[in-house]
């Protein structure tokens, strides 16, 4: 074949896929009949798409619809106009940029006023900056005390639209996958998305008893079951059963290769067995320290920082300096309710990040498409274009990350720090309640511990309670009473 003749036919295929797409649009909006050169392709595609199930033809026709509006031959639900807006792709901030909206997703984005129609709803955004929804890369929603739903009446409208929860601990409770399923449900019903990733952790280690088991079986029926929300699984911790070849931790981690989904990891690894965590399959790690970082990224890991234990990191990062941070993202890992209403989640990461010299632009890639370009998902979240959902944060001072409102599936869910309305609460699983199984009733006695013979004080390293999620040991001085250690205060920490 020519090089012309192939120029040709390709442009005929292309037409003939263009006439395609138009018959089937014909058939969605119920339009008039085809033209007779395009019937044979409207033929073809209702034999092609006769039996597909019904929720297959439901996304196929708000995929068309969305592609209408985009072109301007539908006018869109909602238009965000006058603002400045964010591309995270290429680190500009665009003014007069606006987005519109059609049904969940973003249909387009720039001058949208071709897109404004009779019932469009028009919001102002002058003097404010349009960002993605923020997504949180390794998180915890159980540190919070708090069911998903009420986790979300705090967290939405600080911006938080999408997280990756590592679900070890509620899996451990809840008999195994009903703890990842707990959260995939509560996500399908609540505007911010849930990404459950399976534990890795479960049992946590070889000479711990658990209520759950999750080996090579049972990852695979998670990612068969819930393919859209687990991306895949939570922190390979175990660093010792990683080099020894754990045949259940490693056959978690083939499952999710198998699967093409993420192996995150934990911690951080001496330099000399560095190379072989990273060849056994893990891509991240949430906690890593300054003296294994920047090789690590160098290597290819992904990291998450999490500003209040990262300052130096970021401070060795900004002297290299470093000079693309796409493989560096930002994570809250662990925050109670309380910390989280005085603090903040992800805007509080993404607002220090700013605070220690990391220019604004990079510290909302940090906590944007970083995050989602990791986790295999920058075509759904991370960046307003079209085809995204349309999760925006709107913010009053970009620089303060200061969140004025927050769109989810393109409506509005929460404006001045406040919800617009009630969230769906998902039912409770039957394996998450009554975890706590013992095999009796806990009596005062079992929170004694015995002293040495003959002595009358001893010291102990106590672990106290306290809010938050850092913990420090202390050496406290106890004085015997019956042969009982009795707490008298802290000394020194060690």
């Amino acid at each position: 074949m020519t090089t012309r003749a192939s120029r040709q036919w390709s442009r005929r295929r292309f037409l003939s896929g263009a006439m395609a797409t138009s018959a089937f649009a014909t058939i969605s909006t119920g339009a008039g009949m085809p033209r007779e050169a395009e019937a044979r392709d409207l033929d073809e595609l209702q034999r092609g798409t006769q039996d597909l199930p019904a929720a297959v033809q439901d996304r196929i026709g708000a995929r068309l619809r969305l592609m209408r509006v985009a072109l301007a031959q539908e006018p869109a639900d909602l238009v965000i106009t006058d603002g400045t807006m964010l591309d995270t792709i290429t680190g500009e901030l665009l003014p007069g940029w606006g987005v519109a909206i059609a049904g969940e997703r973003i249909a387009a984005v720039g001058d949208v006023a071709r897109h404004i129609g009779p019932k469009t709803t028009r919001i102002s955004a002058r003097g404010l900056t349009l960002v993605p929804g923020f997504v949180d890369a390794h998180y915890h929603c159980e540190s919070s005390r708090l069911s998903a739903r009420r986790h979300a009446e705090v967290t939405l409208p600080q911006g938080l639209t999408a997280y990756f929860e590592g679900t070890h601990e509620i899996t451990n409770a809840a008999r195994g996958l009903p703890g990842v399923e707990y959260f995939v449900q509560a996500g399908r019903r609540l505007p911010q998305k849930i990404y459950p990733c399976v534990s890795s952790a479960t049992p946590p280690s070889p000479v711990e008893t658990t209520s759950g088991h999750i080996g090579y079986r049972e990852v695979a029926l998670a990612f068969e079951r819930w393919p859209e929300e687990a991306r895949g699984i939570d922190e390979v911790m175990d660093l010792p059963r990683v080099l020894d070849g754990s045949a259940r931790l490693h056959g978690v981690i083939q499952a999710t290769l198998d699967d093409r989904r993420v192996v995150a990891g934990h911690g951080s690894p001496p330099l000399d067995v560095l190379d072989g965590w990273i060849a056994a399959g893990v891509m991240s790690s949430h906690s890593a320290r300054i003296a294994e970082a920047i090789t690590m990224l160098r290597k290819g890991v992904h990291l998450q920082l999490k500003t209040e234990r990262s300052g130096d990191m970021i401070r060795q990062f900004l002297e290299l300096p470093l000079r693309d941070w796409r493989n560096v993202g930002l994570a809250v890992d662990d925050r109670t309710a309380a910390d989280l209403l005085d603090r903040g989640g992800m805007d509080y990461e993404i607002r220090s990040a700013i605070a220690l010299g990391i220019p604004p632009i990079t510290a909302y890639q940090m906590g944007t498409i970083n995050n989602a370009a990791h986790w295999q998902v920058a075509h759904l979240h991370g960046v307003l274009a079209p085809g995204r959902y349309a999760d925006i944060v709107i913010v009053s001072d970009f620089d303060k990350v200061v969140v004025d409102r927050v769109f989810a599936n393109g409506r509005l869910v929460a404006a001045n720090g406040q919800l617009t309305g009630p969230l769906d609460a998902s039912p409770i699983h039957p394996a998450l309640r009554n975890t706590v199984r013992l095999s009796r009733e806990l009596r005062g006695s079992d929170f004694e511990i015995p002293a040495p013979p003959n002595r009358s004080e001893v010291r102990a390293y106590v672990l106290p309670l306290r809010q938050g999620h850092e913990h420090r040991l202390f050496l406290l001085g106890a004085r015997v009473r019956r042969r009982r250690h009795r707490l008298d205060g802290p000394s020194r920490p060690p």
